[in-house]
């Protein structure tokens, strides 16, 4: 007796009866729906844990007597895609650390490409999990119909007062000149240096009409600050930011342009 068999045939059977596919009824209904899980490769047995378990209530569910809804999206943000492309195209054998065949690797043109074949691959995952999912309505985050849905319920949310725009801090790529993942479920960020958004407080230090800004995490220990180092083999640099003259080193110019300061360079100071 091979387990595999006997998953595969109650499977078909599954699929075969449509025992999954809600149709309008005189029932209760029962919608289901879990957090669409990203496309960013193959799937692993944490994606099982975290399905399974709406899975159990969706069951539960329909021996009540209920009519179950119980559809599938995926969340493609792209920037997974992205990468997998690249890592490809530079050499095919870097398909398999995310699942997928070289041969069906190279057939990838674009990023779509790869989020359309994930998405199927996925599909046939969960079908082999044994999740009771109607399968007929799935959709994607990029799919153009599903965009118009997420700018219509925008606009009424926006028109209720229920959102507002301003401005927003977040993790911030200078080379990709884009907004980067920090959550470690969807990519290993210690990879990068364990980027992470932290709060300084600055404190300003005045010489005359100079300021020599110090950021610290501790605010509550400046009582304690007797002296200021300056390291001789730093380059620094005075410089107008805003209505204030600081001196700087040359690195804390390029992030603090990046906190929209208008930073305007005087001149450059040798740290000795």
């Amino acid at each position: 007796m091979k387990f595999e068999d006997i998953e595969a045939k109650w499977q078909k059977k599954w699929e075969n009866s449509k025992m999954f596919e809600a149709e309008p009824s005189e029932k209760n209904k029962f919608f289901m729906v879990f957090a669409y899980p990203t496309v960013s490769g193959t799937l692993h047995v944490g994606h099982a844990r975290s399905y399974v378990l709406p899975d159990v209530i969706a069951r539960y569910k329909r021996m009540r007597g209920f009519n179950v809804f119980f559809p599938l999206g995926f969340h493609a943000t792209g920037v997974h895609c992205q990468t997998i492309l690249k890592e490809v195209a530079e050499d095919l054998k870097n398909a398999k650390k995310y699942g997928i065949e070289p041969k069906d690797a190279a057939k990838f043109k674009n990023p779509l490409d790869v989020e359309k074949y994930l998405e199927k691959f996925m599909i046939k995952s969960f079908k082999k999990i044994g999740l009771s999912l109607d399968y007929r309505p799935v959709v994607s985050t990029i799919d153009p119909h599903y965009n118009k849905f997420i700018q219509w319920q925008f606009k009424k949310l926006r028109n209720a007062d229920y959102i507002i725009q301003k401005d927003y801090r977040l993790a911030w790529c200078p080379d990709c000149n884009g907004p980067v993942s920090l959550d470690s479920a969807e990519m290993d960020i210690q990879e990068w240096g364990g980027a992470q958004i932290k709060d300084f407080i600055i404190i300003k230090f005045r010489i005359g009409d100079i300021v020599i800004p110090t950021a610290t995490l501790r605010p509550e220990t400046v009582f304690g600050v007797t002296n200021i180092w300056v390291n001789p083999n730093e380059r620094y640099v005075r410089a107008k930011v805003d209505n204030e003259k600081w001196i700087v080193s040359e690195k804390a110019v390029k992030k603090l342009k990046h906190l929209e300061k208008k930073i305007e360079i005087e001149e450059e100071i040798a740290g000795q």
